[in-house]
This record gives C-alpha cells, sequence and structure tokens, in this order.
C-alpha cells in the first residue's frame, strides 16, 4: 500500500508515514467501545457486532477509491473508519463470553481475543498470494515499484470487504447471551451450578448441605460477610485505579502500535524475500493467539499485577534486543523475535479486559473497558508523531529503545497498584 501511493500518488510516502493508519485505527476503536459497550447491553451481542461488522467491511472496501487518493484519505478509511466498526463490536463478545463463564474470564477472554489476534494467519497469505503471486523482491530502498504488483493494490480491497463480510455475517449468528429465564440452569461447573447471575463471592456451602441445613429447620444465624458489588461507569471513572490503568493501558499499547505497522518494514532492511516475511506475519498471529490463551490462563492463576509485571518486562527485553536480528542478517533470529514478541503483547488486551471484570464487577465491564480503551487511542496519536520523528533522526535503534522506555514507564506504574484488585467493590452485609 505505501509503495503504491508512493509511486502513485505521492513520491514522499514512506513507511514511517503508514504509522499513522494504526495511530488512527486506535482512536476509532477507543473512540466507539463505550458505544459498543451501552448496545451491547440495549440491542444485545448480535445485532451489536452486525452493526459493527457493515461499519468495518464496508471501510474496507473503500479504502479501493482512497489508496488512489493518498495516505490522509487512506488514514481516515482505513485506518479511522474501518476501527469505528471494531469499536463498536469488539466489546460484544467478550461481554457475552464472561456472562457464560463468570469463574473463566481470563481463559475465555484470551480465546475470544485469540481468535481476533489470529486474523493474519490466514488473510497475510491471502493478499501476498493476490497482490506478489511470484514473490517479487522490494527494491533496494525496501519499496515495490512493479507495476504488475502494484496495480492490484486497490481491487485487492474490495475483494477483502466482501470476504470479511460473508465470515462476519457468521460469526455474528452464532454469538448470543446465555438465557435469561431466572430458574433455567445453564451448566455445571464443579459442584457448584451457575445460573442467570451467579454470585461471584465465595459460597458457604454447596447447594447440597444448604439443602440438608434447610431441611432440617436448621438456619444459621446472621454473620457478618463481605459482598461484591459491581461499579457503576461514573463510579468507576473516578477511582485512582480507574486512573493507574489507563496509564499502564497507554503506555503498554505503544509496543503493540509499533510493532504491528513496522515489523515487516524493518525486515525489509535486510531480508529480501516478501513471502518469508508475510510466512512470518502469519506464524506471529498464530503466536499472538495462542499468546492470549496462555496469558488468560496466567492471570486467571495468578494476579492482574503478577501477569502484566511479566509481560511487560519480557516485552521490554525482546524489543531493546530485536535489532541483532539485523546485525547478525538472520531470517531465523527474525522469526524468533517477532513470534515472541507477539507473544508477549498479546497478554495486553487479554489482561485488561479481564481486569476491568475483576476490580469493578462484570455487569458495566463493556462500557468500563471501552473508557479504559481511550487510553490507547489517544496515546497512538502522540506515539506515532513521536516515532515518525525518532525514526528519522535516529532509525530503527532509536525507535526500539522509545519503545522499551514506554513499556518500562507501564511496568513502574503497575508495581504501585493495589494488590487486592476487588476490594474497591467490596461492602460488609449481613446474612
Amino acid at each position: 500500500m505505501t509503495s503504491y501511493i508512493r509511486k502513485n500518488v505521492d513520491p514522499t510516502a514512506t513507511y514511517a508515514d503508514s504509522i499513522w493508519v494504526n495511530a488512527a485505527f486506535m482512536l476509532g476503536q477507543g473512540s466507539l467501545m463505550t458505544v459498543g459497550g451501552l448496545l451491547e447491553v440495549r440491542l444485545g451481542p448480535r445485532w451489536t457486532c452486525l452493526l459493527g461488522s457493515l461499519v468495518f467491511s464496508g471501510s474496507i472496501a473503500l479504502t479501493y477509491f482512497t489508496v488512489q487518493m493518498g495516505f490522509v484519505y487512506v488514514v481516515f478509511s482505513y485506518g479511522f473508519l474501518a476501527s469505528l466498526g471494531v469499536g463498536i463490536a469488539y466489546v460484544a463478545p467478550l461481554a457475552a463470553g464472561m456472562k457464560w463463564f463468570p469463574a473463566r474470564k481470563g481463559l475465555v477472554n484470551g480465546i475470544t481475543v485469540g481468535g481476533y489476534g489470529m486474523g493474519a494467519l490466514v488473510f497475510n497469505h491471502v493478499q501476498t498470494a493476490y497482490l506478489n503471486p511470484l514473490n517479487a523482491s522490494p527494491d533496494t530502498d525496501g519499496f515495490f515499484t512493479d507495476e504488475a504488483i502494484l496495480s492490484r493494490v486497490p481491487s485487492l480491497f474490495v475483494m477483502l470487504g466482501a470476504v470479511y463480510l460473508m465470515i462476519q455475517l457468521i460469526a455474528c449468528a452464532l454469538i448470543f447471551r446465555p438465557p435469561l429465564f431466572p430458574d433455567q440452569i445453564i451448566f455445571n461447573e464443579g459442584k457448584f451450578l451457575l445460573i442467570k447471575s451467579p454470585s461471584e463471592s465465595v459460597l458457604e456451602c454447596s447447594y447440597s448441605s444448604c439443602d440438608e441445613d434447610s431441611a432440617s429447620g436448621r438456619h444459621s444465624p446472621p454473620v457478618r460477610s463481605a459482598q461484591k458489588i459491581d461499579l457503576s461507569p461514573k463510579e468507576a471513572i473516578h477511582t485512582n485505579a480507574f486512573l493507574q490503568m489507563w496509564f499502564m493501558f497507554a503506555l503498554s499499547t505503544q509496543s503493540v502500535q509499533f510493532m504491528n505497522t513496522m515489523y515487516k518494514a524493518f525486515g525489509q532492511q535486510f531480508i529480501k524475500d516478501d513471502y518469508f516475511l508475510s510466512y512470518v506475519g502469519s506464524i506471529a498471529s498464530v503466536f499472538n493467539a495462542f499468546g492470549r490463551i496462555v496469558w488468560g490462563q496466567v492471570l486467571d492463576k495468578t494476579s492482574f499485577k503478577t501477569s502484566f509485571i511479566a509481560v511487560c518486562a519480557l516485552l521490554t527485553g525482546l524489543i531493546l534486543t530485536f535489532i541483532t536480528t539485523q546485525s547478525f542478517n538472520s531470517k531465523l533470529l527474525y522469526f524468533m523475535w517477532v513470534s515472541a514478541i507477539f507473544f508477549s503483547f498479546s497478554g495486553i488486551f487479554v489482561i485488561f479486559p479481564t481486569a476491568t471484570a475483576q476490580v469493578f464487577g462484570k455487569t458495566n465491564a463493556g462500557t468500563i473497558y471501552g473508557l479504559l480503551f481511550t487510553a490507547p487511542a489517544l496515546s497512538s496519536l502522540i506515539g506515532a508523531l513521536l516515532f515518525q520523528i525518532i525514526q528519522h533522526e535516529l532509525g530503527w535503534f532509536g525507535s526500539f529503545f522509545m519503545v522499551a522506555v514506554l513499556t518500562v514507564l507501564a511496568l513502574l506504574l503497575m508495581v504501585f497498584f493495589p494488590s487486592n484488585v476487588e476490594s474497591l467493590r467490596t461492602r460488609k452485609t449481613e446474612n
């Protein structure tokens, strides 16, 4: 896409400009995720996802025209407009999954967003096979000039929009909430029966033992116990925990923005094999998806603080040493580092929606997570400007170093986050 614009529209266009597409995408997604959460409550997940899918796929197809007009127009259609559709639809599957499996939020969110992260497994190959079937290499400056390749760029977006929409229609037909009947049993988990709006507090007895007490006429005396309440979005945003999570989200997602946009451009500096780079992106998407499931399990078994610190520490080390893959001119090292980086940052998008439900309660988790997502939405614009300047002045190592510093700052903020994340919504009641 950058090569097409550079040759046919704007000869000054570079890969550094393309980061604005991702910045606009984060902005649009963050802008409407709160709306998506509200729509999920009012319309249900199916209609919310359908609306978002129509906006997304239509915007991709619209890029057929905008790519022939210039980068600014592509940023608007392929970046901002498409992300509005994602913002509308993104929260609904997460909210529905947490309602079905309230005791396994991390795992369910990991599987759900893992599907989102695995899209490149298929479509990296689809795009490369369509655009560059003969595996032609870019020129020495890293850009393509072959007219046979570039002439296919506009029509690619029409094909992708149509394929995306067909897949999304099937997905929308498959998503729904748990049954709404108050006495309807959904499924068994261990010795407890989970029904509509199950309590997430620890039960004092199993259903069998409680029934035995009732049958014998024995009644336990009132005791003081802790009951968890779910915070409203208004209550949540006035807490220090929300503010800390907002800044941690803003800082940590800069690595996602940069690597998603620039990993291939960096690889093209020393790897002249477009099929290999496409293959790396596809396998990285598998690590992205698998990582979300793994980090979801880690979060379920440890804590918000432990899992997030682990993600940031691993990510920092990998990004700081990524430049060595060029120093050794090694395809294998490049493949290993990209896969590991995608595995690491995938945890961010599992940890934060799950932690949102843990800290503030699952009733309004979708809406509150939408409010949290304004963090990467706004920081993406600042990050894109900084990356463009640093990339021009300091090159690749300067860019990697900046990403690592931002990730370390997110880690340091987590050090001061309260260990008991559910304390905000705990109050004493008499049973």
